[in-house]
């Protein structure tokens, strides 16, 4: 046989093989599409087995943008802020955006497709009884709440961790409590301030939620905080942020009905939790804990609302578990407004503190005086005879810039600014 003939064939059987496997990866490339693209090619979550939840006939669902973001906002109730955040999730998630953290945004938000729904199978499960007190919130006999709750009560690093966090919480809890109550809501959520933050005000998480409650800046501004980079940032302000939290999870909790939904949608977004309820077919409405077994969560998800319902379980029965808190009762303050651009040591002077007080009082504000807006507020120290807000006006009227010439630990109601002081002063502004 001549060589050329010999080169020839294997030439051949080569662009035979090269063919073969071109149409290969075609013929995957186009199953990737079909399948819904991005969501089923990327998932985060593993997906379970067939052996273990075999999937039903369930209807073909359109999955494009339009068609899940219609889904979600059928779905429960919905406020005009609830359904703005929902949007904003989509938005961010669908716009402009590469880069690893923009595909895993979109592998946590984006439901996986109309294919390989996965059928839901509720259980039933008793609720607690062993506890002298229920929490208000509706707490199931569930064994990853039980090992949470093993772990805060009966490990000693878990003990001295939810101790620690109980003293820290207890110069917030009586005005988080009063907040959530004027908003008909039950105060258990205190825990998920213990779990978020462990009551940090100025904590702040890889993704962007800052403060005690953990808000997003999207959540954050759509409830009505106001976020100026190096201004102000009313997320670290434990009052206004719980009054933008208790709306949130109000507006959550009417979405979905669940309160172990609505802390996973606090979690991770009403948009990823929604997509993940409409990937399931059955009779029934699936549960977080369904959710849970039909491996659609990540374990970080499921830990966060295993925990705030086991610590919702111990703040309901503090004296059961043999926790103590001895801390002192917190300043009692009150709201003031203050017009904008305003010196906040003319703000110490007429509420009769000092500077750092105040700052450490509206830990939101990032500067040395008021933002330039409008009805902005300051908590202040209370007073029966103090008329503050009427005092700073006059200051303000009589031009007064005594209070430029004190330190910012200086004290106006504990020290005396003397006549000497006034005239070095006077001098010192001329």
């Amino acid at each position: 046989m001549k060589p050329w003939i010999g080169l020839a064939s294997v030439a051949l059987v080569g662009a035979v093989i090269l063919i073969a496997l071109t149409a290969a990866v075609v013929i995957r490339v186009h199953r990737v599409i079909a399948d819904g693209g991005l969501g089923r090619a990327s998932s985060a979550a593993p997906r379970a087995s067939a052996s273990a939840l075999p999937p039903m006939s369930c209807s073909s669902k359109p999955s494009t943008q339009r068609a899940v973001l219609d889904r979600a906002h059928a779905r429960g109730k919905e406020s005009e802020q609830l359904r703005a955040v929902i949007d904003d999730e989509l938005a961010s998630v669908t716009n402009a955006c590469e880069g690893p953290q923009c595909a895993e945004l979109r592998q946590k938000v984006l439901s996986p497709g109309p294919r390989g729904h996965l059928a839901v199978r509720r259980r039933e499960r008793a609720r607690l009884s062993s506890l002298p007190r229920a929490p208000e919130i509706q707490v199931e006999n569930e064994p990853r709440v039980l090992r949470r709750l093993e772990f805060y009560t009966q490990k000693s690093a878990g003990r001295a961790l939810f101790a620690e966090t109980l003293q820290r919480c207890s110069a917030f809890k009586e005005s988080i409590e009063s907040t959530l109550t004027q908003h008909r809501m039950p105060t258990s959520l205190l825990a998920l301030v213990f779990v978020s933050s462990g009551c940090a005000p100025l904590v702040k998480s890889e993704r962007g939620a800052e403060g005690m409650w953990q808000l997003t800046p999207a959540v954050a501004r759509r409830y009505g905080l106001n976020i100026l980079p190096g201004v102000v940032d009313e997320r670290h302000s434990p009052h206004k942020s719980t009054e933008a939290a208790a709306q949130y999870l109000s507006d959550l909790f009417e979405k979905f009905d669940d309160w172990s939904l609505a802390f996973l949608a606090y979690d991770i977004g009403p948009l990823a939790v929604l997509t993940r309820l409409d990937d399931t077919c059955g009779d029934e409405r699936p549960s977080f804990w369904d959710l849970a077994d039909a491996q659609m969560l990540t374990d970080e998800a499921i830990g966060g609302v295993s925990s705030i319902e086991a610590i919702a379980l111990i703040l309901a029965n503090l004296e059961h578990f043999h926790f103590t808190n001895s801390s002192p009762p917190p300043q009692s303050t009150m709201i003031q407004r203050v017009p904008a651009n305003t010196r906040l040591s003319l703000v110490a002077r007429a509420a009769r503190t000092s500077v750092n007080e105040l700052r450490e009082m509206n830990r939101d504000l990032q500067q040395l005086s008021t933002p330039d807006l409008a009805h902005f507020t300051l908590r202040v120290p209370k007073r029966d005879t103090d008329q503050p807000e009427q005092t700073l006006l006059d200051l303000i009227a009589a031009k007064d810039d005594s209070d430029l010439c004190v330190s910012n630990d200086f004290d106006w109601g504990r020290e005396r600014f003397t006549s000497q002081m006034a005239r070095r002063c006077a001098s010192a502004t001329r």
